[in-house]
């Protein structure tokens, strides 16, 4: 029973050709061939057709062996190419297998020609087989992680939205490049050292009486100050702290170098009194929702972000959970 094989032949002989197509036949190949001595030729035929083997002489008068594996390289086809010579030397087959050649042949003897054949065909449909299946796996590893992204974001939500009405429009979780954005407009202070925590707490002071805050105001936004600033030294490393003052508020940013915090571990840290996840800031968060009017909150596994809002004669307004953005 005859087997099919597809071949792109580059030679100029017509004897050697028929020479390649007798041993092809003898051994129980129908070939459909096409022959090419040039690049153009070459070209064209492997834009026209699909091939199993590129079978190749080594030097042709205007092209050669080297050039049309060069070629099948620019095309990016993986084809088995064996280079079939009347003369070749040791170091002249060297370089067309370091070149990429998976074969070469003398044409004295052809015998060798089916066996080199019929295996890297077997090699290159592996090949071919191999990246299928990576493909499909990285397919199957692009729907989990959209899977998994829409569940996390889904979890997001739902503790944005809860952690949101629990407690009564005070906390509300964002994103990161919202607390940037947020503390790229105030005065910035170091925060990695008890001085540092000393002068912040001192400059929040001075700047909420400088903005007519009340006292009673001034001790409750400088006590939510000073936990998140304590916790961020003693168990974030450290971090920066940003204040700034308008007509309505005086805010205070704490961003701190921590792992952040779990999901899952949000409403304890967030809610509980006393609870703390050491390695970021979580502990006190109950002891800063109740000394300040609002509270921004980011949490990833570059730190814990929080802002701290504290309005100049109390609260100013009800926030609206419509308008909160579905940011973590």
């Amino acid at each position: 029973m005859s087997m099919s094989l597809r071949a792109l032949i580059v030679e100029d002989s017509e004897i050697d050709l028929l020479l390649v197509l007798h041993e092809l036949s003898r051994s129980g190949f129908d070939v459909d061939f096409v022959r090419v001595d040039t690049r153009d030729a070459m070209l064209a035929a492997l834009d026209a057709h699909e091939w199993d083997v590129v079978i190749s002489d080594y030097i042709l008068p205007e092209f050669s062996g080297l050039e049309a594996l060069a070629l099948l390289k620019e095309k990016e086809i993986d084809l088995p190419f064996i280079v079939v010579s009347g003369k070749i030397s040791d170091d002249t087959a060297v370089e067309a297998m370091k070149a990429g050649a998976h074969d070469y042949i003398l044409k004295g003897n052809l015998a060798r020609l089916v066996p080199a054949i019929e295996r890297e065909i077997r090699e290159a449909r592996a090949r071919q087989e191999y990246l299928r299946t990576q493909a499909e796996l990285c397919q199957q590893r692009e729907q989990e992680l959209h899977i998994r992204l829409e569940a996390e974001e889904a979890k997001r939500l739902f503790y944005q939205r809860t952690i949101f009405a629990v407690t009564d429009g005070k906390l509300s979780l964002v994103s990161s490049d919202e607390i940037e954005a947020m503390m790229s407009c105030g005065e910035e202070l170091p925060l990695a050292s008890p001085d540092d925590l000393a002068a912040l707490r001192g400059r929040v002071a001075e700047m909420a009486e400088e903005a007519s805050m009340p006292e009673d105001r001034i001790d409750c936004l400088v006590t939510a100050v000073g936990e998140a600033a304590t916790n961020a030294i003693k168990h974030a490393d450290g971090g920066k702290a940003c204040v700034w003052v308008n007509d309505e508020f005086v805010r205070v940013g704490i961003m701190d170098h921590g792992s952040g915090m779990d999901a899952l571990l949000l409403p304890n840290a967030t809610l509980k009194a006393g609870f703390s996840t050491k390695p970021s800031m979580g502990l006190g968060y109950s002891v800063i929702l109740n000394s300040v009017d609002r509270v921004f909150l980011a949490t990833d596994e570059h730190g814990t972000c929080v802002v701290m809002e504290q309005g100049i004669a109390g609260m100013q307004q009800c926030i609206n959970l419509e308008a909160l953005p579905d940011v973590w």
